[in-house]
């Protein structure tokens, strides 16, 4: 085997991840993991059990080869975390109507309207009487 082989095999050619830095909160590791072997960032925990309503996460990773004389290099990791933090608010309520005692199944009785101050969008909902 010559040397150039050798820089494509174990230790040289095996890649190891670690954070190496991490600002604002250190709650990461409560609810984030790094796998060392192949660079993956996962969901430990629900965000949702973060009180401290962090919405971003920025941290370093570092890459790192194996062999005697390693070289290294590092990568700025940032996590928004888009949270709900509105619930949906209803319009035009209270919401009533009346019907006849012989209405029948799948008649649309009347639309109702929410919207969310999360998004941009409106929700629209349609109420039917289902026998």
């Amino acid at each position: 085997m010559n040397s150039k082989q050798c820089l494509f095999q174990a230790p040289w050619s095996e890649v190891t991840y670690s954070i190496t830095n991490f600002q604002q909160n250190n709650q990461f590791f409560t609810y984030f993991e790094l796998n060392p072997s192949n660079g993956q960032i996962r969901v430990r925990l629900p965000l949702y059990n973060d009180l401290s309503d962090t919405r971003r996460y920025t941290f370093t990773v570092t890459a790192r080869d194996g062999g005697n004389r390693f070289s290294s290099q590092n990568a700025q990791v940032t996590i928004n975390v888009l949270r709900n933090l509105f619930p949906p608010v209803f319009v035009n309520t209270p919401y009533q109507t009346s019907l006849a005692f012989n209405t029948n199944s799948n008649f649309r009785v009347f639309d109702v309207n929410a919207t969310d101050a999360d998004t941009d969008v409106s929700c629209h909902y349609i109420l039917f009487i289902a026998v």
